[in-house]
C-alpha cells in the first residue's frame, strides 16, 4: 500500500466528509460530533488538519485535526471547564496563528481500524511534527498543545506524543498538555512510537527485622482471607492468576525444602506514576511532572524463615516508556499514586519515607541527627502539620504498612511481542536508562551492554532472551492477546529469575549486615561472626542447583546468575567475611595480650609475696646499722608493694585510656 499526506489548506470543505467514516469506527457516538460544526471550525482556520489518504482507494485512513485557541478555551480546557470542550467549540473560540504566542488543541486523533498496524501512525506523526515546525519556520511559535484523551487508546496516543497529565475532569475524561523540554522533543521528532508490546515486571528484593510484626500480621490475615487490600476484585483476579501460575511452576520444576518454605501473597494494586528523568518532584512534589500512571499488581514471595522477600509487581499492557519507568526504577523513583489505606496517622519515619526516595532519606535522617528541639534531646518532627503530596514513594509505602525495606538492586523483566527496532533501545532496557531522556543526552558505548543486545540468552525456540544485572528483556514469537495467557507463558522463566534474585537478596543481606558491624561497631566478638554466620547458612539452599528437576531450569538459572553478577557477589561477601575474620582475630590477640598482662602482674604479686620474708630480713640488718628500729622494716617493704601496685595500675588504665581517646579520634 501507498499513501499521500496532506494538509488543511490543500483540501477543500467537501473533503471532510471523509472523517464521517473514520470517527464512526474509532469513536463511541457521543463523540461522533456535527460534520458541520466540524466544517464551521475548519473555515475559521483551514491550517488545522492532517490527512493520511490511501492512493489505492481514496479512503482516508487517519487524520489529526488542531487548531491554536483563544484565551477562554485555552483556559476552559485547562483549568476550568468540569467537563470535555469537544463539539460544542464555536468557530469564534478557533483562533488563528499568532506572532507571539499559539496555544493548540488537538480536537481529534484517529487511524481507521483497516490501517492500524501499518506505516499510516508513523506517516501521521511526522506529517503533524514537519507542519508543527513549518509553522515556527514561519515565525508563529507552538506555546503548547493540549488534547483530551476519552478513551485507552487515546490517551495511549497522547503519551506516545510526549503529553503529561493535567487533570481528570468530571466525566472521566483526561485532559494532557505538551510543554516545556517535552514540546522541544516532540518538535524534535523524539516520539515514544514502538513496534511491540509487552508487560513489566518490577522485581525488587527486600527483608525485614527479625522483630517485625506488621508483615508476620498482615500473613496471618491473609490466610485467613481478612486482609484489607487496595485495589478491584478484577485487580485482585488477575494477581492471583500470577499466584497460581507461579505456584504451579515451583511446584512442577522445583523440588528443595527451601523453596517449599515460600508463600506467595497479594498486598494490593496501585497506580504507579510515569515522570521523566529530569525528576522535577524531588525537590518540590507540587512540581512533579505527572506523564500517567499505570495500574501495577503486586505479589509478595515470601521466605519469612530468613525474613527475606521479593516484591513482584506487574503492570499488564504497559502503554509508557517502557526505559522511563526502568530509570525510575534504579534512581529509587517508583511512585504510586496516595494508596486508600494510607491513614491520617503516619509515623515520622514512614512519613519522610514516602516523601523521599530511599538514598536521600538516608541524608535527611543524618541531617536530623545533627539538629535537636527545643529541650535538646530528639530531632525535631515537622511532618504534623505537612499532608503527603498525591503520589508517595512506593518504598516508604511498604516500609509504613509491612515494616519492609529494599535489600539489593531491582530487576525490571519486561515481556515484549518484538525486539525494539532499534538496537540503541535494547541498549536503554539493559542498563535501565531513559532511551528519550530530558535530562541530557547520552550514547551508550560499553562494549559489555553491546554483547549482551546480540546475545541471546534463551534455551528455548520459542522466545529469546536478553540479560544484564538491572534488567530481564524476554521476547515472547507466541505473544498471546489476552494478559491471562501471557502470564501463564511468562510465568515458567520467571519463577527462575525469582529464585534467582533471591539468592542476590541473601547475599545483600548477609553484606549488609556485615558492613553495618564494620562501620558502627570497635568490639567485635567471635558470637557476633557466629550469629553472621548461621543467618547466612539459612540462605545457602537457594544456591543449590538441587533447586531445580529439570536441566534447562538449571541452565536458565546459571545464564541469570551470571547475569546478575551473583558469583561477583559472592566474592565480594568473602572478601568481608576474611576481613570480618581479621578484625576478629585481632581483637582476640588483643584480649590475649591484655588477659597474658594481667597473668604477669599477678605473677609478680605473688613472686613478691613469696620473697617478702627475705626482703625484710635484709632490710631490718640495714635498719640496725643505720641506728633505725628494726620494727619499720616490715612496714616499709609493705607501703613499697602497695605504692608500686598502684602505680602500675594507673599505669595501665592511662595507657588504656589514651587507646580510647585514638580510637575515637579515628573514627
Amino acid at each position: 500500500m501507498s499513501f499521500t499526506v496532506r494538509f488543511g489548506e490543500e483540501v477543500d470543505a467537501a473533503y471532510l466528509d471523509k472523517l464521517v467514516p473514520v470517527d464512526q469506527t474509532c469513536y463511541s457516538e457521543e463523540y461522533w460530533g456535527d460534520p458541520q460544526k466540524t466544517v464551521d471550525r475548519y473555515l475559521k482556520n483551514r491550517r488545522s488538519f492532517v490527512f493520511v489518504e490511501d492512493d489505492e482507494t481514496g479512503r482516508l485512513a487517519g487524520y489529526i485535526n488542531f487548531f491554536p485557541c483563544e484565551e477562554g478555551l485555552y483556559l476552559d480546557n485547562l483549568e476550568r471547564c468540569p467537563v470535555i470542550r469537544d463539539d460544542d467549540i464555536l468557530p469564534e473560540e478557533v483562533a488563528p496563528y499568532r506572532t507571539d504566542a499559539n496555544h493548540l488543541f488537538v480536537i481529534s486523533l484517529a487511524v481507521h481500524p483497516d490501517y492500524q498496524g501499518t506505516e499510516v501512525i508513523k506517516l501521521l506523526s511526522n506529517g503533524w511534527v514537519e507542519y508543527l515546525n513549518r509553522l515556527e519556520s514561519e515565525g508563529l511559535p507552538i506555546t503548547d498543545i493540549v488534547g483530551t484523551a476519552v478513551s485507552p487508546h487515546g490517551k495511549k496516543a497522547l503519551v506516545n506524543y510526549l503529553f503529561r497529565e493535567v487533570r481528570t475532569l468530571e466525566d472521566g475524561n483526561t485532559v494532557y498538555i505538551c510543554d516545556g523540554k517535552l514540546l522541544r522533543h516532540l518538535l524534535a521528532g523524539q516520539l515514544e512510537v514502538r513496534g511491540y508490546k509487552g508487560d513489566m515486571y518490577l522485581l525488587m528484593p527486600m527483608a525485614d527485622h527479625r522483630d517485625n510484626l506488621r508483615l508476620e500480621n498482615f500473613l496471618e490475615d491473609y490466610r485467613a482471607g481478612h486482609a484489607v487490600l487496595p485495589g478491584t476484585a478484577a485487580d485482585r483476579a488477575l494477581a492471583e492468576e500470577l499466584i497460581d501460575d507461579l505456584k504451579d511452576c515451583i511446584a512442577y520444576e522445583c523440588s528443595n525444602e527451601v523453596v517449599g518454605e515460600l508463600e506467595l501473597a497479594y498486598i494490593g494494586s496501585f497506580d504507579f506514576l510515569q515522570t521523566t528523568d529530569e525528576y522535577s518532584g524531588l525537590e518540590d512534589p507540587a512540581q512533579e511532572t505527572v506523564i500517567g500512571h499505570a495500574r501495577g499488581h503486586s505479589v509478595l514471595i515470601a521466605h519469612p524463615k530468613t525474613h527475606m522477600y521479593v516484591l513482584c509487581t506487574l503492570l499488564p499492557s504497559f502503554s509508557y516508556s517502557f526505559t522511563q519507568m526502568e530509570d525510575q526504577m534504579s534512581f529509587d523513583y517508583l511512585k504510586v499514586a496516595m494508596p486508600p489505606d494510607v491513614g491520617k496517622c503516619v509515623s515520622a519515619l514512614g512519613w519522610r519515607a514516602m516523601m523521599r526516595p530511599a538514598g536521600q532519606e538516608k541524608v535527611e535522617e543524618g541531617k536530623a541527627a545533627g539538629s535537636k528541639g527545643a529541650k535538646g534531646n530528639s530531632p525535631v518532627d515537622d511532618t504534623a502539620e505537612k499532608p503527603l503530596p498525591p503520589d508517595i514513594f512506593f518504598a516508604g509505602y511498604l516500609l509504613e504498612k509491612f515494616g519492609l525495606h529494599t535489600c539489593g538492586n531491582g530487576v525490571c523483566a519486561l515481556c515484549l511481542s518484538r525486539k525494539p527496532a532499534d538496537l540503541r533501545e535494547l541498549q536503554d532496557m539493559l542498563v535501565g536508562e531513559a532511551y528519550h531522556n530530558f535530562e541530557r543526552e547520552y550514547c551508550i558505548e560499553s562494549e559489555c551492554i553491546q554483547q549482551s543486545s546480540c546475545s541471546n540468552r534463551s534455551q528455548f525456540a520459542h522466545y529469546e532472551v536478553y540479560l544484564s544485572q538491572r534488567a530481564v528483556v524476554y521476547i515472547d514469537k507466541k505473544f498471546a492477546p489476552a494478559i491471562e495467557e501471557r502470564i501463564d507463558g511468562f510465568a515458567d522463566y520467571l519463577f527462575i529469575v525469582i529464585l534467582t534474585l533471591f539468592q542476590n537478596t541473601a547475599l545483600a543481606k548477609a553484606a549488609k549486615r556485615v558492613t553495618g558491624i564494620l562501620e558502627e561497631s570497635t568490639n567485635i566478638t567471635p558470637e557476633t561472626k557466629l550469629i553472621i554466620d548461621r543467618e547466612y547458612g539459612a540462605t545457602v539452599r537457594f544456591w543449590e542447583m538441587q533447586n531445580f528437576k529439570y536441566l534447562s531450569s538449571q541452565l536458565e538459572a546459571a545464564q541469570l546468575r551470571e547475569a546478575f553478577g551473583n558469583q561477583q557477589l559472592h566474592d565480594a561477601y568473602n572478601e568481608q567475611q576474611e576481613y570480618l575474620e581479621h578484625v576478629v582475630a585481632s581483637r582476640a590477640a588483643i584480649t590475649e595480650s591484655r588477659n597474658g598482662m594481667v597473668i604477669n602482674f599477678v605473677a609478680i604479686l605473688l613472686a613478691v609475696a613469696q620473697l617478702q620474708p627475705l626482703f625484710i630480713e635484709l632490710l631490718q640488718g640495714f635498719y640496725q646499722e643505720m641506728g633505725i628500729q628494726a620494727v619499720y622494716a616490715e612496714t616499709t617493704i609493705n607501703l613499697g608493694i602497695l605504692s608500686g601496685t598502684l602505680l602500675l595500675v594507673l599505669v595501665v588504665l592511662v595507657n588504656h585510656r589514651r587507646k580510647r581517646h585514638l580510637e575515637a579520634r579515628r573514627y
